[in-house]
């Protein structure tokens, strides 16, 4: 692994978009939890990142950690975490290289585990 761009444990439940994305006369409508969600996350990434966004190619090692076992797509919750980290983080998801990403089922409560890592 490259150097450790970021590794913060972030307590919020990760949320997907599918499903909650409506199209209404070419017009694609926002959940409002997902805005809420977007907020959050942007909220703790401009908290607990310093410096500008990164260029280059960048490694993501992932763990979504729910606190129940209902049916739920690890896939589609990345993609909304990794589309808010852009501009942020990095430039552009584009320049992702690899994932690693984990999916945990804990009593504990729910948490995601991100750490961003510069890439070869």
């Amino acid at each position: 692994m490259g150097e450790i761009i970021f590794d913060q444990v972030i307590p919020l439940h990760a949320i997907s978009k599918k499903n909650r994305m409506r199209y209404w006369k070419g017009m694609v409508l926002k959940d409002p939890s997902i805005t809420t969600y977007e907020k959050a996350l942007i909220n703790h990434f401009k908290a607990n990142y310093i410096g500008a966004a990164v260029s280059g190619p960048i490694k993501v090692d992932i763990t979504i950690t729910w606190k129940d076992n209902r049916r739920r797509d690890i896939q589609n919750a990345l993609d909304i975490i990794l589309d808010v980290a852009q501009g942020i983080i990095y430039i552009d998801d584009s320049q992702v290289v690899e994932i690693l990403a984990k999916k945990k089922i804990e009593n504990g409560g729910s948490k995601i585990h991100l750490i961003i890592s510069k890439g070869d």
